[in-house]
């Protein structure tokens, strides 16, 4: 009997043991995933400079050259959580760079302001390093809005805080992020890296003056950078690389193109809040009684669309937030909005025009065993970007309004019906009754026993004595020889089959 007890220990052991490995080579073996998206990035930047490395990933992957569709407003918050979460920004919340919500009666600016507040952020909404980590993934997401807070009571396994690295210069962001891949104790299976140029270029000097071909060169170098470091630490062939940007970019005559509110409104001004900046502004009248006399008044300059919120395109997916102001002005391209003109700023280029404006269309490069090889896709809304990579993940989506009717034209990969996992058929054991062999011959039974016994028992040894060892040689084995078999998800809701998450007020609050 005690012979009996020691073998089931020890096979109970040894089991434990093999599963540890097992987990902790997991996510080792199957693809990872990177995205990365460079700010303001528009989609024709490509054609302005050399740039060979962007080149020969689009030559051997996937390829959107009419540029992908950027979510209104084409901020920068806005469509970074877009991306993350696969919601346009009237479902996820973060409805602009600088907004006001009523709920909490409290202002939020581009991160400066309750960027490290969950009651902006944890909506209902999930970022995609939330839904990897919920399936037993690790992330890693690097200067990326809505990462500094606990988003379903989740933060990343690792992150750098955004706004809080101007002076580490790209490539030494690409090294920290491949750091987190190559880890040794705690490696990611997915990381996120947020880049802020040519974003600031742009706006500083617009986004067809020369000094655009140096950042865009820089930016072209910073991706020969990656290439390089995934070469180097043998993941280029396994690494799904993901390149798109937040929005686009067009020139502004910030001294002649100006649409001034105050000399609009008049004495009205004093009967209303002006919420963000130009060239999409929130108008908050102090009584609803004052929102049709504001609205009329606002209506009368030609440079500009002015909307009640009600009234708002529906193609535009922005009305349905308490966060979204009961009149919304959208100044036509190359315009600015300012209540006087004491507000100009001395900037060449700017963002958060309507989407409907081919400069406001951002790029996509995608890169990877999942991705075809020189595959030109149709445009497409960067809200299915989350779709696509739990696709290629193999995730189970959260809600979101993403669909894969085009994103999935550019895999190279079959997607079968995921198939459930086969349980061990046959044959009884203790509750199973039992006519096998080891029932009908006792005498086999035992001898097998003993045998198991012996070999339970030298396994233990070995596998105490050489349990660190063992398990880097099992990693790299499996790293070796074994590729993740890619099983498709439910493809995601559409925007008109998606129940909206902030049609509960609990979830603004």
């Amino acid at each position: 009997m005690m012979t009996m007890e020691l073998a089931k220990s020890i096979s109970l052991s040894i089991l434990l043991i093999f599963t540890t490995f097992d987990a902790s080579c997991a996510f080792r073996d199957e693809p990872l995933t990177l995205l990365i998206s460079f700010g303001g990035f528009r989609w024709d930047y490509l054609s302005k400079a050399n740039t060979p490395n962007f080149d020969q990933l689009i030559k051997d992957g996937s390829f959107a050259p009419d540029g992908i569709v950027s979510a209104f407003v084409t901020d920068t918050f806005p469509n970074q959580h877009t991306i993350a979460t696969g919601l346009w920004p009237e479902s996820h919340g973060i409805v602009a760079d600088e907004m006001y919500d009523p709920v909490l009666d409290d202002h939020f600016d581009n991160g400066k302001t309750g960027n490290d507040s969950s009651l902006w952020w944890d909506t209902g909404a999930e970022p995609i390093w939330v839904t990897n980590q919920r399936r037993g993934g690790k992330s890693g997401v690097y200067d990326w809005p809505g990462a500094d807070v606990k988003i379903k009571n989740t933060l990343p396994n690792f992150r750098n805080s955004i706004n809080s690295t101007d002076t580490v210069t790209f490539n030494e962001r690409v090294d920290t992020v491949i750091d987190w891949f190559t880890s040794t104790e705690n490696p990611i299976n997915m990381g996120l890296l947020y880049l802020k140029e040519p974003d600031h270029t742009g706006h500083t000097y617009g986004p067809d003056a020369p000094e655009m071909v140096g950042v865009i060169s820089m930016c072209d170098e910073t991706i020969g950078h990656l290439v390089q470091r995934l070469r180097e630490t043998n993941l280029y062939n396994k690494t799904n690389v993901i390149i798109t940007s937040d929005h686009g970019m067009t020139a502004v005559d910030s001294t002649d193109r100006l649409i001034v509110l105050k000399d609009i409104l008049g004495e009205i001004t004093d009967m209303l809040d002006i919420i963000g900046t130009s060239p999409v502004v929130g108008i908050r009248p102090h009584d609803d009684k004052f929102t049709r006399i504001i609205y009329t008044a606002l209506g009368s300059d030609e440079h500009m669309s002015v909307y009640l919120k009600d009234e708002i395109p529906d193609e535009l997916h922005y009305k349905k937030n308490p966060r979204i102001m009961p009149i919304i002005l959208v100044a036509n391209e190359g315009w600015t909005i300012v209540f006087s003109r004491d507000d100009v700023k001395d900037q060449k280029g700017d963002d958060g025009y309507s989407n409907t404006l081919k400069s406001m269309s951002s790029f996509f490069i995608a890169h990877g065993p999942a991705f075809k090889s020189n595959f030109s896709s149709l445009s497409f809304n960067n809200v299915d970007i989350y779709a696509l990579i739990c696709q290629i993940m193999g995730l189970e989506a959260a809600p979101n309004n993403g669909s894969l009717a085009i994103v999935s034209e550019m895999l190279n990969i079959t997607y079968p019906t995921p198939i459930k996992p086969t349980t061990s058929g046959g044959g009884g054991g203790a509750s199973g009754g039992g006519d096998g062999p080891d029932d009908a011959n006792p005498s086999s039974k035992h001898s097998a026993l003993s045998q198991r016994l012996i070999i339970a028992i030298v396994i233990a040894g070995i596998v105490s004595l050489t349990s660190a060892i063992f398990l880097t040689g099992m990693c790299i084995r499996q790293h070796k020889n074994r590729m993740k078999e890619y099983t498709g998800v439910p493809t995601a809701r559409t925007y008109e089959a998606s129940k909206l998450l902030v049609e509960q007020e609990d979830d603004i609050a």
